[in-house]
C-alpha cells in the first residue's frame, strides 16, 4: 500500500482539539512502538480517562489517543480507497459495559485520483464504561489493545497494548479530568440523528441481494436550501462502505427540496452470508450557524440469510 500525503481537508465547523496533559498519563498508558528495533513508529499512542477517579454506578469515557507525525494519517472506520480502520478490544473490570467505540467525522485524503477518509495529527476515539452500582472500592484496572495502518507516501501497520489503574471511590463527585475537554471536542464531531426539517429516506434494488451481483442504493435527503459538495460528494456525503460489498459509483441529483443520491455497489462472496448488513453513508450540512453531522442507512437483505 502506497500514498502520499496530497490534499487534505477537514470536516465542515473543524477545530484543532485542545492539548493533552502528557505529565497526568502513566508510562503503562503512553506508547510508541518500534518499527523495527532502534526506528519509533509514526504514531504515539496513549489511554486516556475523563475523570481521575470513578463512583460505582457512575459511567467514565474511555479513549485512545493517537498522536500522528506530520503528514501521517489514520483512517476512519470507512476508509475509501485505501486504508483500514483502527482496531481496539478493551479489557475492564468484571461488570463494567461498555459502549461500542464511536469516530469523529473525518478529512478527506486525496492524491492523483485516490481517495480516503481518516485523521491527521491525531484523532480519540473513546468508549463510555459505566461501573456497577455494586462495585467495591479500591484501584480497577482499565485496558486496552488496539492496531491502525499509518499512511503518508507508503503505510505501516502498527498496534500497542496500554493499561492503567483508575481507583473506585463512592464518594467520588464526578470532577472532569484534565483530559476530558479531549473528549469534549471529539464528541462534537460524532454523528447526532437529524434534527427536525433534514430527513433521509432509502431504497435498496434489487430488495434481496446475492454474491458477486450488482446493486443500487437510492436515498433520497431533504434539506431545503442547497449544500456543499464537490465532484466526490464531499463534506455532504461520504458513503459508508460494508465488508462483503463495495461502492463503485455515486451520482447526485437535485430533487423537490433536496438531493437524490445513487449508489451503485456490487456484493463480494462471502464465505458466510450477512445476517444483519446494512448500507449508507456520513452526511454533513449546514443549518443555519451550524453544521449538521448524521449517519443513515438501510438495510441490505442477503438471499439465504438467517433470520436476524
Amino acid at each position: 500500500l502506497a500514498q502520499a500525503a496530497g490534499t487534505s481537508l477537514p470536516p465542515p465547523g473543524w477545530e484543532s482539539p485542545p492539548t493533552i496533559p502528557l505529565a497526568d498519563i502513566p508510562e503503562t498508558a503512553s506508547k510508541r512502538p518500534e518499527n523495527q528495533p532502534g526506528k519509533p513508529h509514526q504514531v504515539h499512542a496513549r489511554l486516556l480517562f475523563d475523570q481521575d477517579k470513578i463512583a460505582p454506578g457512575q459511567t467514565l469515557r474511555v479513549g485512545l489517543h493517537l498522536e500522528q507525525d506530520k503528514n501521517w494519517h489514520t483512517y476512519w472506520k470507512s476508509p475509501g480507497d485505501i486504508g483500514l480502520p483502527t482496531s481496539i478490544q478493551w479489557s475492564t473490570p468484571p461488570g463494567v459495559v461498555s459502549t461500542p467505540y464511536e469516530y469523529p467525522v473525518p478529512h478527506k485524503f486525496e492524491l492523483q485520483g485516490i481517495i480516503s477518509y481518516g485523521y491527521e495529527d491525531e484523532v480519540v476515539l473513546f468508549t463510555e464504561m459505566t461501573f456497577p452500582a455494586d462495585m467495591a472500592a479500591g484501584p480497577a484496572k482499565i485496558g486496552l489493545e488496539a492496531s491502525w495502518l499509518v499512511c503518508e507516501v507508503s503505510c505501516i501497520p502498527g498496534s500497542v497494548t496500554l493499561e492503567r489503574t483508575i481507583e473506585v471511590a463512592s464518594d467520588w463527585p464526578g470532577t472532569p479530568s484534565a483530559s476530558a475537554p479531549v473528549f469534549d471536542h471529539a464528541e462534537r464531531f460524532h454523528p447526532q440523528a437529524p434534527p427536525e426539517g433534514v430527513s433521509i429516506k432509502g431504497t435498496v434494488s434489487p430488495p434481496t441481494v446475492k454474491p458477486e451481483t450488482p446493486f443500487t442504493v437510492t436515498l433520497d435527503v431533504t434539506h431545503g436550501d442547497g449544500v456543499e459538495r464537490d465532484d466526490t460528494g464531499w463534506p455532504f456525503f461520504v458513503p459508508i462502505a460494508g465488508d462483503q460489498w463495495m461502492v463503485l459509483d455515486t451520482q447526485f441529483a437535485a430533487i423537490e427540496g433536496g438531493t437524490r443520491i445513487t449508489l451503485s455497489g456490487e456484493t463480494f462472496a462471502p464465505e458466510e452470508i450477512p445476517s444483519n448488513d446494512a448500507v449508507g453513508g456520513l452526511f454533513q450540512l449546514k443549518l443555519g450557524d451550524g453544521y449538521v453531522r448524521s449517519e443513515y442507512s438501510v438495510p441490505l437483505v442477503w438471499e439465504g440469510a438467517a433470520s436476524a
